[in-house]
C-alpha cells in the first residue's frame, strides 16, 4: 500500500452517479447526476477540497457514515486527498478559482499542479497505513518507524481524528467491498480480515448502518 493511499469513493448508484480520476496522488471526483437530495457518505478517512461558487472549501475528514442534504440541481466537485495528508494549504487568491469557463474538476487538478492546494503526508501515519494493509501489528510498525507504540497511536489520532483500531476498521471495510466484487460473501469476509461473515455483517452495521446486500451493491466511483 503506497504512502499516498486514497480510497475510491463508494456510492449508491440509485441515488447519485459519481465520476473520479486519479491526479497527483489524489482522486478528483465529480457528482455528475443526483437522483435524491439526501446522500450517504461512506467513511474513507480522507479530507476533501470542494470547488464551490464561493471558492474552495475544505471539508472534514470522513471517519464514519454521515448523511448530507443537497439541492438536487447543485453540482458538487471535489478532490479527495491522501489519507495521510496533513498541513493542508489552500490559496483562496489563486487566479484559477475564477476561471469559470473551465470545468471545476479541471480547475481543481490545476490548483494541485500549481500549488494552490497543497499538503504534506505525515510519515508516521503513512507507516501505520502500510502496516494496516498487511495486518502488521502496530507495535511492529512503531518499531520499524523508530518510535514508541504510544507515539504512533497518538499521531494517528491527531491526524485522522480516530485511533488505529477505528482506522483499521474503515480500511478493512473497503477491502471487504473490493473482495465482494469477486468472491462469495464468506470468502470475501475472510479475505478482508474478518473472523467470519457474521463478524463482517456486525461491523458493517456499526460503521455504515447498512445491510450486507446494500453495501455489496455500492458502486466504486471510476
Amino acid at each position: 500500500m503506497p504512502s499516498s493511499l486514497v480510497l475510491p469513493g463508494l456510492h449508491d448508484a440509485a441515488a447519485v452517479e459519481v465520476r473520479e480520476l486519479t491526479h497527483l496522488g489524489t482522486r478528483v471526483w465529480t457528482d455528475v447526476g443526483r437522483r435524491t437530495t439526501v446522500i450517504r457518505l461512506i467513511p474513507d478517512l480522507s479530507r476533501d477540497v470542494l470547488a464551490t461558487p464561493e471558492g474552495p472549501a475544505l471539508i472534514a475528514r470522513t471517519v464514519r457514515a454521515v448523511t448530507m442534504s443537497l439541492d438536487r440541481a447543485q453540482a458538487v466537485v471535489g478532490v479527495r486527498l491522501p489519507i495521510a495528508a496533513t498541513d493542508i494549504r489552500i490559496d483562496p487568491a489563486w487566479r484559477g478559482w475564477r476561471a469559470r469557463r473551465r470545468p471545476a474538476e479541471d480547475r481543481l487538478a490545476d490548483a494541485i499542479a500549481e500549488g494552490a492546494v497543497g499538503w504534506r503526508e505525515d510519515p508516521l501515519v503513512a507507516a501505520f497505513l502500510s502496516a494496516a494493509a498487511t495486518d502488521t501489528r502496530i507495535a511492529d510498525a512503531a518499531r520499524a518507524a523508530f518510535v514508541s507504540e504510544r507515539t504512533l497511536r497518538r499521531r494517528v489520532l491527531a491526524v485522522l481524528g480516530v485511533g488505529p483500531v477505528q482506522a483499521r476498521r474503515v480500511l478493512r471495510l473497503h477491502r471487504f467491498h473490493h473482495s465482494l466484487q469477486r468472491l462469495p460473501v464468506s470468502e470475501a469476509a475472510s479475505s478482508a480480515g474478518y473472523a467470519d461473515q457474521s463478524h463482517a455483517a456486525r461491523d458493517l452495521r456499526s460503521l455504515v448502518g447498512m445491510p450486507l446486500r446494500a453495501f455489496a451493491a455500492l458502486h466504486v466511483s471510476e
